[in-house]
């Protein structure tokens, strides 16, 4: 232990030393700050996404062919359209995305007898929803109004006798700001009224070579902006991964420096 008396003592007489703590400290830090950076890119990637497409929508063979790509896990034909609803004497107009039964079941969890008369609307939706019609007796903290809902007559095109509102939450494909209602449709009607493609990935690539493979069977994706917040994100993580590295090798090597003068200080 002698040598570590004489380095506090030298902490004391020689700035080097002190010098020298210093850059170790800061070494630390940016090594955790460069594993942080590339532990979020790694949960960045992680997360599914969904894309909205246009294109062959028809073709059922070129379908399929997206479909058995490697790293897409399903697609669905994508219907919008109005649907009008009515509570005792109010009648309202909402927006509806109508997907397929095997999307809806496999990406978000619902679905089964009688889905297809059910409306699923997120919070900003079903907030909306609830004002129009003027209903202010349901708590947004309990189950029930989630397995519930309130029923309403819907006056689609579907003719479906009656439809149900309930509450969808705890995904994070589903916006929360945003309104959105969505529903089951037959892949019969589906192919007859569809005017997107969606697609589900469980994982995103940085590169966004899915996309470029998607892109060039001749399909085009309709919501960039989030693409572009991806790749914007990933680069700025990118960018500190490097300049970082710079730091800590800069770092490194003058650290290195001095503690090879203390040693020949230590041994005179």
């Amino acid at each position: 232990m002698q040598w570590l008396k004489r380095i506090l003592k030298l902490r004391r007489q020689n700035d080097s030393v002190k010098l020298m703590v210093l850059l170790a400290v800061a070494l630390v830090v940016l090594l955790v700050s460069e594993i942080r950076d590339v532990y979020e890119i790694y949960t960045y990637t992680d997360t599914p996404a969904e894309y909205e497409m246009t294109g062959n929508l028809t073709d059922e063979t070129a379908l399929q062919e997206l479909m058995d790509m490697e790293k897409v896990d399903m697609i669905s034909l994508q219907a919008e359209e109005g649907v009008t609803l009515k509570y005792k004497s109010k009648e309202i107009t909402v927006n509806c995305i109508y997907l397929s039964e095997q999307y809806l079941e496999s990406v978000y969890n619902v679905g089964g007898q009688g889905a297809q008369s059910v409306l699923y609307a997120n919070k900003a939706a079903f907030d909306a929803i609830l004002r129009d019609f003027e209903i202010y007796s349901y708590n947004h903290n309990t189950e029930e109004m989630k397995e519930t809902g309130f029923v309403v007559q819907n006056l689609s095109e579907d003719k479906t006798p009656a439809s149900k509102i309930v509450l969808y939450t705890g995904n994070t494909l589903v916006p929360e700001d945003e309104p959105l209602v969505f529903s089951i449709r037959h892949k019969s009607k589906l192919e007859k009224t569809a005017g997107k493609l969606r697609v589900y990935v469980a994982k995103q690539d940085m590169e966004q070579l899915l996309l470029k493979q998607i892109a060039a069977k001749g399909y085009s994706v309709v919501n960039r902006e989030d693409i572009l917040e991806f790749e914007n994100r990933i680069n700025l993580l990118l960018q500190s991964i490097k300049y970082k590295a710079i730091i800590i090798l800069l770092c490194g090597l003058w650290e290195f420096y001095i503690i090879k003068q203390i040693k020949l200080t230590l041994h005179r």
